[in-house]
């Protein structure tokens, strides 16, 4: 499905365009369009699968959310502010500002508590790693090294 005719870059349109407005029903939708196109079933689930895979990269691409995401917030906003409901407006104002970057800076606390030791050391391996560092491993324990002795 690399060269396409532009008929079937309208299908495949017609078909992302159901997708985004859900109305694409698996099952359903593809054998009734392969119907009233005069197509295969098999051919139009490909073409079904081309459109999927257009919709995700749209919905997943960054730029393209972010914009979106931020048309419908500005909305949000400002018919919140006509209708004096300031907790949407807030709500509104704090998801526009996290996706922007625009938030307040956060306090963030790494205050250290005491200096480490090489106690802290092996308990923090024993917990996290089940190591034990009191008992060598064989490997350390070959003092003459490997084919000798």
């Amino acid at each position: 499905m690399t060269d396409r005719t532009d008929l079937t870059e309208q299908r495949i349109a017609y078909i992302m365009g159901m997708m985004r407005e859900w109305a694409w029903r698996r099952g359903d939708s593809g054998p009734t369009l392969a119907k009233q196109w005069g197509l295969s079933e098999q051919y139009l689930r490909e073409l079904a699968a081309e459109a999927s895979k257009r919709v995700r990269a749209e919905v997943t691409d960054p730029e393209r959310v972010s914009g979106t995401v931020g048309s419908a917030l500005s909305k949000v906003l400002h018919d919140s502010m006509d209708d004096g409901d300031r907790k949407s407006v807030i709500d509104a104002s704090k998801a526009w500002a996290q996706i922007v970057g625009a938030m307040a800076p956060q306090r963030v606390d790494v205050t250290a508590r005491g200096e480490p030791t090489p106690a802290d050391a092996q308990r923090i391996l024993r917990e996290k790693f089940a190591v034990r560092p009191d008992v060598a491993s064989e490997d350390d324990n070959d003092k003459d090294g490997p084919g000798e002795g």
